[in-house]
């Protein structure tokens, strides 16, 4: 936590909020939050994200763009990425997200390498293995439809799984 007399230092926020940036890519609002839980004042942290917002240090299109990504390639199905992006503490619009999220046949073909991934590349013959790597799938936030689509079967799952 900074000293006191760095709490209102202009200087010292952009530092600490280009270390941090420097780790990963932020949101607006979670950089801002960043700021004020390091201990420098709320109206300092807002100005000093808009200004990187200005210079396009900070671009929450981005940052969405880069978690879909990154959240895809751990395996993560759209309906869990959405439901993370969504948090009220992001502030991220839900167009932006949308506007993110790709096509279906895409998460389609990640539903299929996240299974083939943990259970190998067979299908399973079994309705009870079926069931078990279909919830598998749908815990990783893939919808009914794409694991139905994935997996080849009809199986009953509901799309409620939250």
């Amino acid at each position: 936590m900074p000293l006191a007399e760095f709490a209102n230092d202009p200087q010292a926020a952009r530092n600490f909020a280009m270390q941090v940036l420097a780790r990963r890519d932020h949101c607006r609002a979670e950089l801002v939050l960043k700021l004020i839980r390091q201990g420098f004042e709320r109206e300092l942290a807002a100005r000093t994200v808009a200004a990187m917002v200005e210079e396009k240090l900070v671009d929450d299109a981005r940052y969405v763009q880069n978690f879909v990504v990154r959240q895809a390639e751990d395996g993560f199905g759209p309906t869990r990425v959405a439901y993370k992006l969504g948090a009220p503490s992001l502030e991220i619009d839900a167009g932006l997200i949308k506007q993110f999220m790709g096509e279906e046949a895409d998460w389609v073909k990640r539903a299929r390498v996240v299974r083939a991934k943990k259970f190998g590349e067979q299908m399973p013959a079994e309705y009870r293995e079926i069931v078990k790597q279909a919830y598998f799938l749908q815990h990783r936030g893939f919808t009914a439809a794409q694991i139905r689509l994935a997996m080849g079967t009809d199986i009953e799952i509901d799309d409620d799984w939250k």
